[in-house]
Order: C-alpha cells, then structure tokens, then sequence
C-alpha cells in the first residue's frame, strides 16, 4: 500500500516538472513569434475555427448522463458559489488561488491516471494524449475561477487602501483640531501664620442691657 502512495507521489511530481517546463518552453518562445503575423485577422480566424472544430469534437463525444461528468460539472459550480459567496473575505480568495492553480498544473497527472483508469468511474474514455478534454472540462472553467478570485482580491485591496486613507485623514484632521488647554497656574503655598489667623475665632461681642426704672 506504502508502495502505491510513493508511485502516485512520484508520478504526480514527475507531471508537476513536466507542467512548468512546458510553460517555461512556451514563455522563452513568446519573443520569437512574430507580432505582426500572428496578430493578423487571417491567423486569428484560422485559430478560431481550429478551436472551435476541435472543442466540438470533444463535446460530442461526451455522454452528459454520465455521472463522471455531472460529478465534473457540479464540482466547477460549487466553487464558482464558494468564492462568490467568500467574495468579502480577502485570505480566503488567496487560498483559492493557490488551490486552482495547483489543480491546473495537475491537469496532465489526471489526464494519466484517468486514462489508466477510467473504466472505474466513466461510461467510456474521455482522455486523449494531447489533453483536448481536460482543457475544456478543467483548465477552462479554473481560468474562469481563478479570473474571478482575481477580481474579488483587486476590488477587496482597494476598498482597504481606501479605507485606510482616510482613517488616516481624519487622525490627523483630529489632531488639528483639538485645541491646547492652557496650564493650570501653580497654587501659591500658604504660610502657617496665614493659616493661624484665619483659624483664630473673632471675639463675640455681647449686646448691652437695657436698664428698665
């Protein structure tokens, strides 16, 4: 069993290299192609066409009562609602994005494992050798995902920015606006005679009496 676990892992790490030393071919050949041609409405139109005719292929190939694809399908839908629904929490949209961009990466060790095994969960073999369906039933839909994670992050960091721009705003406005109170004069201290003469009592003084004849 340990056995299995460590080919699996092997395999897995094996496909991950093999994943971004093929975006690592594709990014140094991004200068050698030529702007002016490839941009060109012919050459846009032909890549078009070709996508479309190929994706068509894939999609009519594809048995949608099968559960495979309705359990593919409903995965894609539940993250779209976990990441609208977690749209305000920041950290958790970064999570997503790690997540996503792993299982992008991974797309070629799936590809592997669900042409070896397919018949245990599939009507019929759905995986080709170039990947034609898990880029139109994964790599697809986590662009998707992953763009609108993207955005939520953007609008979230913003509103933050914001948010502290002016907290720090009204400090300072605070700040100049409360006004210095001016010191309390230091009470003079008062000698003991002083204090003696206003502790002695005036003498009382008697009415005079009244003599009747």
């Amino acid at each position: 069993m340990a056995a299995n676990y460590e080919k699996y892992l092997n395999d897995f790490v094996e496909a991950l290299k093999f994943e971004l030393n093929k975006y690592y071919i594709t990014l140094k050949k991004i200068p050698e192609i030529d702007c002016k041609t490839f941009f060109k409405p012919e050459n846009l139109i032909s890549i078009k066409e070709r996508f479309y005719s190929e994706s068509k292929k894939v999609i009519d190939n594809v048995i949608w009562n099968d559960m495979f694809i309705m359990i593919v399908c409903m995965i894609h839908v539940l993250i779209l609602f976990n990441i609208i629904q977690d749209r305000g929490r920041y950290f958790k949209q970064i999570l997503y994005v790690i997540c996503l961009i792993l299982l992008s990466f991974s797309s070629s060790y799936l590809n592997q494992l669900g042409t070896e095994n397919w018949s245990k969960f599939a009507a019929k073999n759905y995986f080709d050798e170039e990947g034609k369906f898990m880029l139109l039933f994964l790599n697809i839909p986590v662009f998707i995902e992953l763009g609108l994670c993207l955005v939520f992050i953007s609008i979230l960091s913003l509103i933050y920015l914001c948010s502290g721009n002016k907290k720090s705003k009204k400090s300072k406005s605070g700040k100049k606006s409360v006004a210095k109170k001016p010191k309390p004069e230091p009470k003079k201290p008062v000698s003991k005679d002083s204090q003696l003469k206003g502790n002695v009592k005036k003498p009382y003084k008697k009415a005079p009496v009244k003599k009747f004849n």
